[in-house]
């Protein structure tokens, strides 16, 4: 197998494994907001998150607390838009189904993370939006409505 082939099989397996967290998080969320509240299964969410990664970060970081004043201020908004991301989630699935609402919410993030491309923005290379692209946006949306349809 070649290096590009290799790298193209563990980004697929990588994307198979973050999309499967995402498929579940929503719903698991939606477990704890049954019984606790959607804040409180917010807060648990990321809380558990943050004892997860709190250990391999003492053993393992390299950069150090030192570096987090060069970070661009807007890049401490990923923890707020995660959690927004997960109320949203808590709100939408008792009411319209764990499909559709990770369908709109799937095609949501294909079409910022095409707008986000084709710009070049926050630090990524500039793809343009192209027609084919488009469609699939319009793929992904049709799908959506054809879930939420009764």
């Amino acid at each position: 197998m070649t290096g590009g082939a290799a790298t193209l099989l563990l980004v697929t397996a990588a994307g198979i494994v973050a999309g499967l967290c995402f498929g579940l998080t929503g719903p698991l969320s939606n477990v704890v907001r049954a019984k606790l509240g959607p804040m409180e299964s917010a807060f648990l969410l990321h809380f558990v998150g943050t004892v997860v990664t709190l250990v391999p970060l003492l053993l393992f970081s390299r950069a150090g607390a030192a570096q987090l004043h060069t970070l661009p201020w807007y890049t401490y908004t990923a923890g707020m838009l995660g959690v927004l991301a997960i109320l949203m989630l808590i709100y939408m699935i008792p009411r319209i189904g764990i499909a559709p609402t990770m369908a709109l919410v799937t095609g949501v993030q294909l079409l910022t993370a095409a707008v986000l491309d084709h710009y070049g923005a926050l630090g990524v290379e500039a793809r343009l939006l192209t027609l084919d692209r488009v469609a699939g946006f319009v793929l992904v949306l049709g799908g959506f409505a054809l879930l939420v349809r009764r």
